[in-house]
């Protein structure tokens, strides 16, 4: 009896050391070795905007195990702009507005344009008339403005 627990227990081992020797041909030898963590690099897996905090990860480049996790904290708004050039009766505007939350405003840069006016010219239509019309235009926005020839300044 002692014998066939003995040739048993051989056969098992033998087996084992083959399980053990094909095992370690097919695994790295990286799976068998502590490692020591000391090639790390961040991924962020959340990137953070002006609503709501980003995560980042640290992981072991040898190995591929994450070792720590961080909160990356909020950031600025992202604008962008919109440029409004100004007339003749508004000034320049910039609207800006946050690529993340929509937040906007509004802002005023500079003065009008103020009107650039051509030289009075009699109507002809009104030139017999008691009440004689001059008229001249703005060359920036093409606005027309009337009066009486005779209150017209030279």
């Amino acid at each position: 009896m002692l014998k066939s627990k003995l040739k048993n227990f051989k056969q098992t081992f033998v087996v084992f050391l083959c399980f053990m020797m094909c095992l370690s041909l097919f695994t790295p030898v990286s799976t068998f070795a502590k490692c020591s963590h000391k090639n790390t690099t961040w991924k962020t897996i959340q990137k953070a905007t002006c609503k709501k905090e980003g995560k980042k990860i640290k992981v072991c480049k040898n190995c591929g195990k994450s070792l720590k996790t961080e909160k990356i904290k909020k950031t600025d708004h992202l604008y962008y702009l919109t440029n409004y050039k100004p007339t003749c009766t508004t000034p320049q505007f910039v609207y800006h507005k946050c690529k993340y939350c929509g937040k906007s405003y509004t802002e005023r840069v500079g003065k009008p344009l103020g009107h650039k006016w051509s030289k009075w010219k009699i109507d002809t239509k009104t030139l017999f008339n008691k009440n004689t019309k001059a008229a001249r235009i703005c060359n920036r926005c093409k606005k027309v403005e009337r009066k009486n020839a005779k209150d017209i300044k030279k």
